[in-house]
């Protein structure tokens, strides 16, 4: 049967090979068709003397060295290529392993066209990527397409909206960017982390003077909150609490969009706290998400009833289909000031190789920056305006479609 397989491959083997004789597979088939047994040591030595016999034309099958040469000497004759083709070796060579990281960026609105990169305006995210670029932490390419850095947040903010505790993927980069834009801290992340996926929740802060509560329809730098006035103003923000349906508290919503229903976990008041002779406070929002002007508009329509200008029967009014005008609050003092990632933190968080996304240890330093940078513009606006405009238009709105009439 042997014999007969050497006869089969050698016919098949002789219109393409001229001098099969001499090659590693002629003495197989040579020994396959003697009954010999093919020895091994022979089949590995004998190809290099493949060269010498057939005078150079059939190089040694474990040969490597032809592409070497021809590489050798295609740069001799071109220098310049050569030269090229190393610099451009040695800047790959140095690029640092992708590591998906997520970072805690904390940043003040103020003079910002809000977080999201806008072309031909000023945005959080633009001077951030700009600054990685010019810290060389991503290429040209990186910067032009920053799919390819796999940049992701899990939230944007409107124009002139600050935040405390935004997370994005992106490396420390705080020597290359403004004062008024941080990155607090870092941690590694799974591979599959999406910034906006894996958020179960959001937290927001609305920070207005104590004035806005009062009852008298008068702006007074005087006035002070009392525990009754916080109570009464929980017992409003109490009544947001739940899955509702908030298609008036949005645009381009219409009553039966299922996307208007909106889970909210907690509304409440903050302690208030005295800033530049005048009573601030702040009011906190917890959700798993929000739409557009949403929380701005919560905010106005509990503000328009705390100070008697609607009543407490709206909240329900605003949920049915009738299309209701409710006043916004303004951006000014609007603050992301926390993301949650508690089912990520409970799949990953104890698995030995990742951290759990929460910053505890950084809550000093995100206290410092949002009094030293956020908090400070919105009082500044404040003092510098000596009055909320907000709180003027509210004395004169008309409100009487919220009572029905």
């Amino acid at each position: 049967m042997s014999r007969h397989l050497a006869s089969f491959l050698s016919k098949i083997y002789k219109l393409s090979v001229q001098k099969l004789e001499y090659s590693a597979v002629s003495r197989l088939l040579k020994n396959m068709a003697e009954d010999t047994t093919c020895n091994a040591e022979q089949f590995s030595e004998e190809p290099h003397k493949t060269q010498e016999k057939n005078n150079g034309l059939k190089r040694c099958l474990d040969d490597d060295n032809t592409t070497e040469d021809t590489g050798k000497k295609r740069m001799k004759t071109e220098p310049g290529e050569k030269a090229a083709d190393d610099e451009k070796n040695e800047k790959t060579s140095i690029l640092p392993r992708k590591k998906k990281c997520a970072l805690l960026l904390s940043y003040c609105g103020a003079g910002y066209n809000g977080m999201q990169i806008n072309p031909g305006v000023k945005t959080i995210e633009q001077e951030l990527v700009n600054a990685l670029f010019n810290a060389e932490a991503i290429t040209e390419d990186g910067k032009a397409n920053m799919g390819k850095m796999s940049f992701q947040r899990c939230a944007r903010t409107d124009k002139g909206v600050s935040a405390a505790r935004q997370v994005s993927l992106l490396p420390k980069i705080n020597e290359h960017l403004p004062p008024e834009i941080r990155v607090i801290a870092m941690k590694r992340t799974t591979r599959g982390f999406d910034a906006k996926g894996n958020c179960s929740a959001r937290t927001y802060e609305y920070l207005t003077p104590t004035f806005a509560f009062a009852k008298d329809y008068q702006r007074t730098t005087n006035y002070r909150v009392t525990d009754e006035k916080i109570e009464e103003v929980n017992e409003i923000l109490s009544k947001f609490v739940g899955t509702h349906n908030y298609h008036n508290f949005t645009s381009g919503k219409r009553f039966n969009d299922a996307s208007a229903h909106r889970y909210i976990m907690q509304f409440k008041c903050g302690k208030p706290f005295e800033e530049s002779g005048k009573e601030f406070i702040t009011i906190s929002v917890k959700g798993q998400s929000f739409m557009l002007h949403q929380i701005r508009k919560m905010i106005g329509l509990v503000l328009a009833i705390v100070r008697g200008v609607a009543p407490v029967s709206t909240i329900e009014l605003a949920r049915k289909e009738k299309k209701v005008d409710i006043p916004k609050a303004p951006a000014v003092g609007l603050v992301l000031d926390e993301v949650h990632f508690d089912a990520y933190n409970r799949r990953y968080g104890s698995d030995g190789l990742h951290e759990t996304l929460e910053w505890d240890d950084n809550e000093e330093e995100i206290q410092k920056f949002k009094h030293q940078y956020i908090y400070k513009h919105i009082i500044d606006t404040e003092a510098r305006e000596h009055s909320y405009p907000y709180v003027q238009q509210l004395n004169g709105t008309n409100l009487l479609n919220f009572k029905g009439g």
